[in-house]
């Protein structure tokens, strides 16, 4: 028994000694706990760690298919005006005049009363792309295509006074003009103006497109004898 005792003992003392012999205040790092940093990684004495610039924040994009497209307020037409050119006495010469309203609605025409000048046709366009698959110019052609969707057409002297036309959403117009001297007259060669103007609706407020046209008449030359044999003329341009 006091052999085991003195055993234990023994050892007791060993360890106490073991433990007396780690250096003081030396501490194993706790789990988890940063480590200290190396004089070679430590900044130098007075001088001051700069900040890590941050990124530039990057704008929000935006969705090209929720933008809103700008609100049309005037109607498009063209050509700004109507030159019928150089009309021999007998002749006729035909002009084209194309509006596009910003909306839909009653559109008015007038032009005033003219003995040489009238209006000849009206065209409704529908829609671009308001076209089908059994177009005769094909399906891959109906986005760019306009469809007929009404034609009226007038003679001379039908009308007297504006003409109005109920014209759809989206959809252009076009007005035909003729400029047909009158034969067997003795009117002198020279310019002849005159002027149309469509009005309608529109999103905010009403539009109109005032159009002026402009046709040369030339007259036979047997009709005023003059040593020349040419009639008298001025000028032969039309000036807009």
């Amino acid at each position: 028994m006091r052999q085991v005792i003195s055993s234990v003992l023994v050892f007791l003392f060993a360890a106490v000694a073991a433990i007396g012999q780690s250096p003081a205040g030396s501490k194993a790092p706790r789990a988890g706990s940063p480590a200290a940093a190396s004089p070679s990684q430590a900044s130098p004495a007075g001088v001051a760690p700069r900040p890590l610039p941050s990124p530039t924040p990057t704008p929000p994009r935006v969705n090209p298919g929720l933008a809103l497209p700008p609100i049309t307020t005037a109607a498009q037409y063209s050509p700004t005006h109507l030159d019928f050119g150089i009309v021999p006495e007998g002749r006729s010469a035909r002009r084209t005049l194309t509006v596009t309203p910003p909306i839909g609605g009653i559109v008015i025409f007038t032009m005033p009363k003219e003995d040489w000048f009238w209006l000849a046709e009206f065209r409704e366009l529908g829609p671009l792309g308001g076209g089908n698959k059994n177009s005769p110019m094909g399906p891959m052609n109906t986005s760019i295509q306009r469809q007929l969707k009404t034609r009226n057409v007038y003679q001379p002297g039908q009308l007297s006074g504006d003409v109005q036309w109920n014209v759809g959403q989206g959809s252009a117009i076009q007005v035909d003009l003729v400029f047909q001297p009158t034969s067997n007259t003795y009117a002198v060669s020279g310019p002849n103006y005159t002027a149309v103007e469509l009005k309608g609706p529109g999103p905010m407020k009403a539009w109109s497109v005032y159009v002026r046209a402009c046709g040369v008449f030339e007259a036979k030359p047997s009709r005023f004898p003059n040593p020349d044999n040419r009639a008298p003329h001025g000028s032969r341009d039309c000036q807009f």
